[in-house]
């Protein structure tokens, strides 16, 4: 036998399912605008962290090599350890003012590239200061040097004048 749905019974299951499925949108809905709220402020603390960072990092870069050695924040910058990373200083170029100083490093022996300071090259390490001697870089918070290599001059004998015949 065959039972006859009556209309008003088929319209209040199909009410149920819509209801329910009304509930689940605007819970995902919900869900979805807490994460990106979440993840909004996750990067407004990671944009405040860092901007806090480059502030302090600037307030000391203007600052020279001089200044900061004399007054001992990291002590004399001979004293400072050579970095260990697969750094190369292939170049200095060094000016009275500090934006026009450059720096050729080459990093894990690829090519060199030009930069001056406060610039952080592709493994994250930043030219803290330029000198004639080499640079002062600022690895993790900690301050390394990468010292320029320089070849020794080797004289010859000075020429001896020709005995004329």
């Amino acid at each position: 036998m065959l039972e006859k749905i009556s209309l008003s019974a088929l319209t209040e299951d199909r009410q149920k399912k819509i209801s329910v499925l009304i509930i689940i949108g605007m819970l995902f809905l919900l869900v979805w605008a807490i994460f990106f709220v979440v993840a909004e402020v996750y990067q407004d603390i990671f944009i405040l962290k860092t901007k806090k960072n480059i502030s302090s990092f600037s307030i000391m870069d203007t600052a020279s090599l001089s200044d900061l050695s004399s007054t001992h924040l990291f002590g004399d910058a001979s004293n400072l350890p050579i970095t260990s990373l697969q750094l190369r200083l292939l170049g200095v170029i060094k000016s009275d003012s500090d934006e026009n100083s450059k720096v050729i490093i080459s990093e894990a022996n690829q090519p060199g590239k030009v930069y001056s300071k406060g610039k952080m090259l592709p493994s994250g390490v930043i030219v803290y200061d330029i000198s004639n001697e080499g640079v002062i870089l600022k690895n993790n918070g900690r301050f390394e040097k990468l010292p320029l290599a320089r070849s020794p001059l080797l004289f010859q004998d000075a020429p001896r004048a020709m005995e004329m015949p």
